[in-house]
């Protein structure tokens, strides 16, 4: 978890989760600053679902395919591998003053 660059209070586990939103910023529940997620953040949060599911897709399919696995199965297995990503990124999260642009 990152710290609010204006106060520097250590933001909670359950705190940065609100990160995940679609929001733009999120404020500071110390001093009240808009806290915004820095582009390396975003890009490192999208590339861990991209990665988790890429390598975790060909070995679902070969559990389905040739292990004659029931679908139900693999689709809860796909559902458990969606929340690893959003559990772990609060950990690796950056914060800023100012919104980034993407690119």
């Amino acid at each position: 978890m990152d710290i609010c660059k204006s106060c520097e209070y250590q933001w909670s586990y359950k705190e940065s989760l609100k990160m995940l939103g679609f929001k733009r910023g999120v404020k500071c529940p110390n001093c009240g600053q808009k806290q915004y997620l820095t582009t390396e953040s975003i890009w490192y949060g999208s590339m861990l679902f991209i990665l988790i599911y890429f390598f975790a897709w060909i070995p679902l399919r070969a559990l389905y395919f040739y292990y004659d696995l029931p679908l139900v199965l693999i689709i809860v297995i796909a559902v458990i591998l969606l929340f690893i990503p959003l559990l772990l990124w609060p950990k690796y999260m950056k914060l800023s003053n100012k919104e980034e642009p993407l690119f």
